[in-house]
């Protein structure tokens, strides 16, 4: 293959085969048996899928806060400057 007929087609090919020997070294290389490992693994995947369930209402209850908070930058921020003086404490 010369050097400018390199296509996508190459390149896919060899991130399969990267793919394919990394998880190779990695099987041999564990430090954990195919047990512990799959045990792991889906313990792992179960935790993960308790995280996706309780994202959404994470992400709305953040989206609620910061709306809230922008809410009241922008009302501070078209306060009249009278207003903001009269809210400075006399020392």
């Amino acid at each position: 293959m010369s050097e400018g007929n390199f296509t996508g087609g190459h390149l896919i090919v060899a991130a399969v085969a990267g793919a394919v020997l990394g998880a190779g070294i990695a099987l041999l290389l564990a430090p954990k048996s195919g047990k512990e490992t799959r045990e792991w693994l889906a313990k792992y995947l179960q935790e993960s899928k308790d995280i996706a369930r309780r994202l959404p209402e994470a992400l709305k209850q953040a989206s609620s806060a910061a709306e809230a908070t922008l809410a009241k930058t922008l009302a501070d921020a078209k306060a009249s400057p009278a207003d903001k003086i009269q809210t400075i404490p006399n020392q």
